[in-house]
């Protein structure tokens, strides 16, 4: 019969783990990160190649770099972030391919919309999935039909005169 000693309590709840057991969560995190460097880097440049390498396949499947040059072209401020770093990155406890990453502001947010804008940005989870061995983020929009996400339906469809679409009395 063992008996209670809260020393050695205390010592089993404090000892570190060996080394190859804490590897994963670590490699988890600075991988998450130099993910999330990489997209600020890429979204910043707007080097469309880059952006949609670090997607997942739900993305890329469907979207090609001229896709994503357009869209950049077309929309400016799509894709602009505050200063921020990665938090903390939760990995799915059974599926160690999927995880998301928490956020935290590098400084203060500027004051009036920006900031409520920049503290929403730090806030929301940003979702990753290792794919092929390597964490790719994961924007999960949903899409009506095929194609690409980057696409709007103005470039492809030719909009009919509104009088024609409203039925006349």
């Amino acid at each position: 019969m063992s008996s209670y000693s809260p020393s050695s309590s205390l010592a089993a709840a404090t000892a570190q783990p060996p080394p190859s057991t804490r590897s994963p969560r670590l490699r988890s995190k600075k991988t998450a990160v130099e993910l999330f460097d990489d997209w600020l880097e890429a979204t910043e440049s707007r080097d469309a190649a880059d952006v949609l390498g670090l997607l997942s396949s739900n993305i890329t499947e469907g979207c090609t770099v001229e896709d994503l040059e357009q869209f950049f072209q077309r929309s400016r401020n799509t894709f602009t972030y505050p200063e921020m770093r990665v938090k903390d990155v939760f990995v799915a406890a059974r599926d160690p391919d999927r995880a998301f990453m928490t956020m935290e502001l590098a400084g203060e947010p500027q004051p009036g919309e920006q900031g409520v804008r920049d503290a929403y940005l730090a806030a929301i989870p940003y979702p990753i999935i290792r794919e092929d061995g390597l964490w790719r983020m994961l924007l999960q929009f949903p899409v009506v039909g095929e194609g690409c996400l980057f696409v709007g339906s103005s470039s492809r469809v030719t909009p009919a005169p509104a009088d024609s679409a409203t039925p006349s009395p």
